[in-house]
């Protein structure tokens, strides 16, 4: 899990910047060459490194929280179900709030390209 979200973070950070390109071309008739120039001015290396700080912080919380879960099972397979449900509804609820506190101090300096919206 530490190592598997961090590559999906990777994998659509490029995703996204490759379809962004597509849709401009597409409907806008820009160019990926002049699109990918002002992704890579106004988008800095160190919102993409936030962000796969903050995918590591979110899969190391979710290892221990679901591993915590199951640990403590109690009554052998048939609260298998019982407990998995309430591993994934605490897992999202720790991430929303880490989502939340890690936005606030990461992107609220003036590091980052949030600050010319």
């Amino acid at each position: 899990m530490v190592l598997g979200l961090p590559v999906l973070n990777f994998i659509s950070v490029i995703t996204s910047f490759l379809s962004g390109s597509f849709i401009c071309f597409i409907l806008y008739n820009i160019h990926p060459h002049i699109f990918f120039n002002a992704v890579f001015h106004d988008n800095l290396l160190i919102d993409v490194v936030k962000s796969s700080i903050k995918t590591c912080i979110f899969a190391f919380f979710i290892s221990i929280t679901s591993c915590v879960w199951g640990i403590t099972n109690i009554g052998g397979s048939r609260s298998i179900g019982t407990s998995t449900t309430s591993s994934v509804v605490t897992c999202l609820l720790i991430v929303f709030i880490l989502n939340f506190i890690l936005s606030y101090l990461f992107f609220d300096n003036s590091l980052s390209s949030f600050q010319f919206l």
